[in-house]
């Protein structure tokens, strides 16, 4: 049963954060448990007041306290679905709700009773923390001027000492403000550090599985694929050679070799899919691997890759280094088989290609 728990939260909490950007993530976090905490302090608060005596008075703070449970059960389920705003809105205003309602109607209050009036300073340091400076600028201004008729018009309260309670208020709303605005600024500036982290991560994970000449999958990517099964349907395994670089090399320069090798990159990469995976993982070596593939569209690919290389010497601006490429794949056919099996066997058949060209041009 807690186990069943347990996965059923963290599945909220993962649907949760894809929700939201990184930015905007942190500071809905925050206010999330917020308002578990504040669920869980209303609750509690309901049963106190079934033990307390408040005469009269216990039936309708009873349904208050169980009103602003609803406003913030509403608020939560606002935020796990991205709505943040709105949440956060609803949030400060049950806040609000709740010591107005109370001043209103608690005639406690109206004859002298201020202390549900410091609930005030409550709602704006809240406001302040997970709404902007605008809103919480006029909300503030609103709480007052509303508190101010309300004063006026209940001469009871003139019993009071306002001049205190208004300081305490505007003290606390003050500090409460500038606090909350530095925390915050402090959380985005937190969020937005991550953010360029995250940046950077993926920029020098790129640099590791990436072949710095030709911008493919180098041979670390394949080795992570390998232990990770990142096919699961069928797929087929491509090996591409490339025929007689040693002798562009050593005949034409490495600056030449290295545009043979740029050039078959580019053209293998435009032959396959943007869902598939092409890597350098050798000199002269390279493969690919292709999701959803079967004998039929092996054979495509195949012929692809040919007819771009035809297509690249007929255009070459250097005739006497026509590209050419020996070429092995292998398609899987059972369950058993792994990208290592085929692997290996698109291998052995790309030597046999190779083999066979050689003996043809004996």
């Amino acid at each position: 049963m807690s186990m069943r728990i347990l996965s059923k939260a963290k599945t909220m909490f993962d649907i949760f954060h894809a929700k939201y950007s990184d930015h905007n993530g942190r500071r809905a976090f925050v206010l999330l448990w917020f308002q578990i905490a504040l669920i869980f302090l209303l609750f509690a608060t309901a049963i106190l007041i079934t033990i307390i005596d408040l005469g009269t008075y216990r039936i309708f703070y009873v349904s208050l306290v169980l009103v602003l449970f609803l406003f913030q059960i509403i608020a939560f389920k606002l935020n796990i679905s991205g709505r943040y705003t709105i949440s956060a809105t609803l949030t400060v205003f049950s806040l609000s709700f709740g010591p107005w309602v109370s001043a209103l109607l608690d005639g406690n209050v109206i004859n002298g009773d201020i202390v549900p009036l410091v609930y005030f300073a409550l709602s704006i340091q809240i406001c302040a923390f997970f709404l902007s400076e605008r809103v919480t600028f006029f909300f503030t201004i609103a709480q007052f001027i509303f508190l101010s008729g309300f004063i006026y018009f209940n001469p009871g309260l003139m019993k009071a000492n306002l001049a205190s309670l208004f300081t305490f208020l505007i003290f606390v709303s003050i500090f409460g403000i500038l606090s909350s605005f530095i925390s915050r600024k402090q959380i985005d500036k937190i969020a937005d550090q991550n953010i360029i982290l995250q940046e950077n991560e993926e920029k020098l994970r790129s640099m590791l599985v990436r072949d710095p000449m030709t911008g493919l999958y180098n041979r670390l990517y394949i080795n992570e694929i390998q232990r990770n099964n990142f096919f699961e349907k069928r797929f087929a395994v491509f090996m591409f050679d490339i025929d007689r670089l040693k002798y562009v090399n050593d005949n034409f320069g490495h600056l030449e070799g290295d545009k043979l090798i740029v050039n078959v990159a580019d053209i293998l990469k435009s032959s396959f899919r943007e869902t598939d995976i092409v890597a350098r993982i050798g000199g002269d070596e390279f493969l690919a691997i292709a999701a959803d593939c079967d004998v039929q569209m092996a054979e495509m690919f195949k012929d692809r890759v040919n007819s771009s290389i035809a297509a690249a010497n007929i255009n070459s601006p250097t005739p006497k280094i026509d590209i050419s490429i020996s070429v092995g794949f292998s398609v899987i056919k059972s369950g058993d088989d792994t990208i290592e099996i085929l692997i290996r066997k698109a291998d052995e058949l790309m030597y046999a290609d190779k083999a066979g060209k050689r003996s043809a041009n004996k």
